[in-house]
């Protein structure tokens, strides 16, 4: 039913006419402006989503602010452009967005769209300015390149600041590479300029496009409005075979991200790429140079990734998991024909014996499916973050996959230190089932960032570990112990968050700066007594 839904919308997009007059008296002089038909389809996707949809939902005020909250992550989800003085004007529709999709009149989303473009144009103009004079590399600062669910910018003062430490991080990421400044101010000079330019090319249909989207995905993640472009991305999909290396990818922020590996395909194949790696550069042929395609449109870059089969294609890919600025990997693709067949349901007629009778049972495999999103609404789906590398990796990813689970297992290789600090902070638990263990540096480093440690009794851990201050130790191998340890903690929140900030004041009181030069004094006043 959901597929149905998505191609029905997705048709829309194709068909009809309308005499409809836009009126555009909300929007700014040059702003993108939706069509007559646009406005027209809008009002048909309102109606089909409230009466064909299998979740019933109504499209009013109830369900207007969840529309609104997904059409400006959309547009900002790292909240790096919109100011809160934005935020706080576009408060004036936030009820309004069931009336634009009931009435067509959806100028103000377009209106609200104009303000990013507005503040998107100023914010790579900036950073552009900044590229006149070398950055200060020996100062000691932090950049959060995180953001989602951030405090809005209050000011332009902040909003600079925020910039100026992201140009800087861009260009760290290019001098670890080892480039010189000439040569880091060109890379990111085209970089911005092209951002700049996928800002300017943006076309009404991809306005419309994310419009409706925010509607459709408030309904479910699967239900989606498909652009005239994104139809014909379908119709591949459909006929169930292409070129290229089989990976799914989607946009976040200005990095195109793998999404998916295509069963069967060569990246899938190789074992080389990950699901959240990010592409910074596409190379053709094994000595073509690589082309920068941070901040290009996704349908140029998967220009650049397809090819005739039997070519070669080559990605620098920023590590899933990893900061701007970490080590990038180089990885190498020869082009082939995607079968989407893999992916598609296939049936199975079973015969069965009971005594003497046969009973013939009709199996339908289906090799990938749906998340539980109930589950991850409701807080229940627990997702497991595996970092770290070795020759187990691929035989333990096919264990998971084997039990149904590589939906809910995420594996991230070998960290930077700086790179762990958000999974240590995002985790609930962290597991070290290690049988032998020195010092145990991340179950301190975990313990700091507050999060609570289930580990094997052993060696280093029983010093680092303490249960008396929020830490679990089970016996050595008992992987059943372990399992429930970590079963309490998931199903009790508040405990763990208790337990963990235990475990935290205990690491401080020991491991901190302050402590250990301490206890490295007290040990030399008695080595000297």
């Amino acid at each position: 039913m959901l597929a149905v839904s998505a191609i029905a919308i997705g048709l829309l997009a194709i068909g009809g006419s309308s005499r409809l007059t836009a009126n555009t008296s909300v929007l700014p002089p040059g702003a993108l402006a939706p069509s007559a038909r646009e406005r027209m389809i809008a009002r048909q996707v309102g109606s089909l989503l409230e009466d064909a949809h299998y979740s019933r939902l109504k499209i009013d005020d109830s369900i207007s602010p969840r529309v609104m909250d997904k059409f400006l992550n959309g547009m900002d989800g790292q909240r790096s452009y919109f100011l809160a003085s934005d935020i706080a004007e576009f408060e004036a529709y936030r009820l309004r967005f069931d009336d634009m999709i009931r009435t067509g009149d959806i100028e103000p989303a377009y209106a609200m769209f104009a303000r990013y473009q507005q503040r998107n144009r100023e914010r790579v103009q900036y950073a552009l300015s900044l590229l006149d004079t070398e950055p200060d590399f020996t100062l000691d600062e932090q950049f959060e390149f995180d953001r989602e669910g951030a405090a809005w910018p209050a000011s332009k003062a902040e909003l600079d600041e925020l910039w100026r430490k992201r140009v800087k991080n861009d260009a760290i990421s290019l001098l670890l590479a080892g480039k010189n400044w000439t040569e880091i101010r060109d890379t990111l000079r085209t970089r911005y300029d092209r951002v700049l330019k996928r800002a300017e090319q943006i076309k009404p249909e991809e306005v419309f496009e994310l419009f409706l989207n925010s509607y459709a995905r408030t309904f479910d993640p699967h239900s989606s409005y498909f652009s005239p472009r994104n139809s014909e991305e379908y119709k591949i999909q459909m006929s169930l075979n292409y070129e290229g290396i089989g990976a799914s990818l989607q946009t976040v922020d200005d990095y195109v991200t793998i999404m998916n590996l295509i069963e069967g395909g060569p990246a899938a194949a190789a074992g080389t790429l990950s699901v959240n790696d990010r592409i910074t550069a596409v190379g053709q042929g094994k000595e073509g140079p690589l082309t920068d395609v941070i901040g290009w449109r996704i349908d140029d870059v998967v220009q650049l990734i397809r090819g005739k089969g039997g070519t070669v294609v080559r990605l620098q890919v920023l590590p899933v998991g990893a900061a701007p600025g970490s080590p990038e990997k180089l990885v190498e693709f020869t082009r082939g024909k995607v079968t989407l067949e893999a992916q598609a349901a296939r049936k199975e007629l079973k015969i069965i014996k009971r005594g003497d009778r046969e009973h013939r049972i009709g199996v339908i495999n289906v090799p990938g499916f749906y998340s539980d999103y109930d589950a991850q609404r409701a807080g229940d789906a627990t997702m497991l973050d595996v970092v770290g590398d070795g020759p187990e990796r691929e035989a333990l990813m096919a264990h998971a996959a084997s039990l149904g689970l590589a939906e809910r297992v995420r594996w991230y290789g070998a960290l930077a230190q700086p790179a762990l600090v958000p999974l240590y902070q995002g985790a609930r638990a962290l597991a070290i089932p290690s049988r032998e263990e020195g010092l145990g540096l991340v179950a301190v480093e975990a313990q700091l960032c507050g999060t609570p440690v289930v580990a094997y009794a052993d060696g280093g851990l029983i010093d680092v570990v303490r249960p008396e201050h929020g830490g679990t130790l089970v016996a050595v191998g008992d992987t059943r112990a372990l399992g429930e340890a970590l079963a309490r903690l998931l199903a009790d929140e508040a405990s763990a968050h208790e337990r963990g900030m235990a475990a935290r004041d205990d690491m401080l009181a020991r491991f901190s700066p302050a402590a250990v030069a301490g206890q490295y004094l007290s040990l030399y006043r008695q080595a000297v007594q």
